[in-house]
Formats: structure tokens, sequence, C-alpha cells
């Protein structure tokens, strides 16, 4: 619920369709009266163009400002608090997890949120252009910080359960559906009035969705994009895998995948179609 953030808290949220579809998910920081929105970069260009046409729909005092002279650093794990003090001098102890506060970083204005998409503790720096690159080479300069890539967010974020646009979440399916109702406030489950409220609201209250996000592991094998889920005793098509990765925790292949509603308890048996071989 957007109205009952306070100042400096943050949410993970979602921008729904009028068919109850999701755009993109995003975080969402109650700033100075402000609301500060985070999306992906990728779809950026059309969570403008679609926020700019609930604005013109919808009019009131409201006015979209693209954050452009500004990057995002993550540093994530469970030393990146006592690191930003020791290397940069930022102190962030007295915030809590998706809190967030202004800061001053070589006489330039820093925004330190406690947050991130990989499950571990962590931060995200809102650096002004011109100091992003200094930053970057000051952290990584340190023995105790590695750059990670984007495979390596991902196994990450599969571990955690988190969600990446355009593979577990897409315009055609809904919250309830990708197992994120819970990003749903009470306000709004009353209320509704929100785009897709009526095939939302009614899926979570009658579950007449057909299929919904799941995570699975495997015994053997890796569960990759778009691999078919099957029942064990019938062979019956039961779901596709959305997204999956080794798990350096778990040492086993992980996965999200959309099933069919009967096979979504936990602890369902499940076989992964892999290149011709049933896996478990």
């Amino acid at each position: 619920d957007v109205q009952g953030l306070g100042e400096g808290h943050s949410t993970y949220s979602l921008l729904p369709n009028e068919n109850g579809g999701v755009v993109d998910d995003c975080m969402i920081t109650q700033r100075q009266g402000d609301i500060f929105l985070v999306v992906n970069a990728g779809c950026a260009p059309k969570d403008l163009a679609h926020l700019e046409r609930q604005r013109i729909a919808h009019g009131g005092d409201v006015r979209l400002v693209p954050v452009a002279d500004r990057g995002l650093l993550a540093l994530q794990g469970p030393k990146a608090e006592s690191v930003l003090k020791d290397v940069l001098g930022l102190d962030t102890s007295t915030l809590l997890f998706l809190q967030s506060h202004w800061d001053d970083l070589w006489g330039s204005p820093v925004y330190i949120s406690r947050c991130g998409y990989t499950g571990e503790d962590g931060f995200e720096l809102s650096l002004p252009n011109e100091i992003v690159e200094r930053v970057w080479h000051t952290l990584v300069g340190d023995d105790r910080i590695l750059p990670a890539g984007l495979a390596v967010r991902d196994s990450l974020r599969l571990e955690a359960g988190l969600c990446l646009y355009g593979h577990d979440i897409k315009e055609n399916t809904t919250p309830v559906e990708a197992s994120l109702g819970w990003t749903i406030g009470k306000r709004r489950r009353v209320e509704g009035g929100f785009l897709g409220a009526d095939r939302i609201l009614g899926q979570l209250e009658s579950k007449d969705y057909l299929q919904r996000r799941v995570g699975i592991k495997l015994q053997k094998g890796i569960p990759r994009e778009d691999l078919f889920v099957l029942e064990p005793d019938t062979g019956k098509v039961i779901g596709a895998v959305c997204s999956g990765s080794f798990s350096p925790c778990l040492r086993k292949g992980i996965g999200m995948a959309y099933l069919d509603k009967a096979f979504t308890k936990i602890g369902s048996e499940i076989e992964v179609d892999i290149r011709g071989k049933l896996q478990t």
C-alpha cells in the first residue's frame, strides 16, 4: 500500500495492465513527499509510456520525472554494511531492510537503500553519473569485494525465489498466478480501483486460475526455461519451466515453473523432460 509507506520506506510492487497482467515489477519508495520508482532498465520505455497513459487518463496533480542523471550500484552480501563504512565512509547502521536515506559522498548526494535482489543483506546506491565510475573502482579495489554479473545474480535470486521479469512474470500473467498476491495490500483488496482489479481480486477470491508459479528442485540435471514438466504417473504435461539454473548452495538444479493447480502443493512429485530424459 503506497499510501501507507513512511518516509524513506520502500516496498516491492507490480505495475498491472488492464487485463490484470504484469507490465513490470518495481521498487517504490516514499521520498520527501514524492514517489521514487525503480523499474527494470529494459522495461523503462514501456513503463514510462504506460504510466503516462494512466496519468493522462486519470488527471490530477501528478508529474513523471525520469531520473537520467544518476546510476545505480548494488553492494550485496553479509559484509556489505561494514564494507560501505570502511571503504566509502557511509554509515548505514540505522537502516533496516527496505529503508533508505540520503548521505554525502565526496560532496555529492547519495541515496542509499537497504535492499537488493539477491536474497542477502545489501545496499543499492543511487549516485550522480559523474561519480559512478569512481565509486565502482573504489569498491572493487577492496579485497573483500568481487564484481558479480547477471549469471551470479540469477542463481542468487532463484535460490531466494525472486522473479525475473520477462521470464517468471509477463504481461499475460497475473500477480495471483505468479504467486505474488502478497503484493496487494489490504486496502487495495477492499477498495480495488487499480488496473486489472476485477480479474486479480476475482482470482484471489475464487482461485479460478489454471496454473500457478512454484519452485522446483531436481536430483539431476538443470530445469531450463521452456522445458516441459510432467506428472510422473501418467506422463501428462502439467506445465513448463519459466527459469532455472544450478544452485551453488544446494548443489542441485533449481528453477521456477508454472504448473497446473493440482500440482502446486509443497512436496508434489514432478518430472522435467531434459533432452528426452525425464529427471525428477
